[in-house]
């Protein structure tokens, strides 16, 4: 039988099947607990050691009940909606998973490009109801445009590659420039003229309160009117009603979008009125089976380090004042 100090209580699924988390637990002679992740109240709180969730918040409230808590793992990138402070000041270690859909998450931008470029959706449907070829302008090649990328953390530097391979002059804007980036050729310069000089904008960038509608009505009144917006970062990040109406008026010539302001959209949601002008894909740009893959395997990593009295991957703690 288990004992309760080498059982991990999982508060949800992290992306794949509950028998390979199982597998991978039990390289560290750990077994899973999926009572909370099923609806299920802990059944004995004291006996929890460590947890697991994605992003199911674990505020003071919550991790109140854990009397003997001892670890946290974040089976996620984000570790905004866990109470660091708490943890810190009860000795609880808590990891992350950074990183884990960096190639992910630019091959997805890469296609929401293409897909308006080449207008991929509407040649679909197109050929679907029967009209071949019909009255479809010709596309455009992403060969020669001027990219410019927000934010040049992991994704955006993978993008700048993929980018530089098809020929794209890179304008970037970001707190750190990159050698990496600079390498390619790529220009940092402000964002102004990034806006003013750039065929399709990349948003790769944290959200964070200085990036909030990083992108709004000005933004845009700066852009091209042949400007495509490409965003795979946070949905605030972009002034959603500033967006709505660059569409409509023509200010800029589409947009396609992996995250939004709201999350899940609904029905009612103004960004369907100028779906003509958009590509919308529902937050899935991490979610390949790679990416969920390396990320459970360091999710157990992380906790089987703990236990095992190893050094910890990706410790995160609370800013310093």
């Amino acid at each position: 039988m288990p004992t309760p100090h080498n059982i991990v209580t999982f508060m949800q699924d992290i992306g794949v099947a509950r028998h390979q988390v199982e597998s991978l637990l039990s390289t560290f002679d750990l077994t899973a607990d999926w009572s909370l992740a099923d609806g299920h109240p802990c059944p004995v709180p004291e006996h929890v050691f460590a947890l697991c969730t994605v992003n199911t918040p674990l505020t003071q409230t919550e991790l109140t009940p854990f009397k003997n808590l001892q670890h946290i793992s974040v089976s996620f990138t984000g570790f905004n909606h866990i109470d660091l402070a708490y943890c810190q000041q009860h000795d609880i270690k808590v990891c992350n998973v950074p990183g884990y859909a960096t190639d992910s998450v630019a091959e997805l931008a890469l296609g929401l490009t293409f897909s308006l470029l080449r207008q991929i959706p509407t040649a679909h449907r197109s050929t679907v109801a029967g009209h071949w070829q019909g009255t479809l302008p010709p596309g455009t090649e992403l060969s020669g445009q001027t990219c410019g990328i927000i934010g040049t953390g992991a994704i955006g530097t993978r993008l700048a590659q993929i980018l530089s391979a098809f020929g794209c002059p890179l304008l970037c804007t970001s707190r750190t420039p990159r050698p990496a980036l600079l390498d390619l050729g790529a220009t940092y310069v402000p964002q102004p003229q990034l806006l003013r000089q750039s065929d399709i904008i990349f948003l790769t960038t944290a959200l964070t309160p200085q990036t909030h509608h990083l992108i709004d009505a000005e933004s845009f009144r700066l852009m091209r009117p042949t400007a495509l917006l490409i965003n795979v970062a946070r949905g605030p990040i972009i002034d959603t009603p500033a967006l709505i109406s660059a569409l409509a008026s023509g200010q800029i010539a589409g947009a396609g979008l992996d995250v939004y302001a709201s999350e899940p959209l609904t029905a009612s949601d103004p960004l369907l009125s100028v779906t003509d002008k958009l590509v919308l894909t529902p937050h899935i740009a991490y979610r390949t089976q790679q990416a969920l893959d390396r990320k459970a395997k360091t999710t157990i990593e992380n906790i089987g380090r703990h236990f095992t009295s190893q050094p910890l991957l990706h410790e995160v703690k609370p800013p310093k004042k």
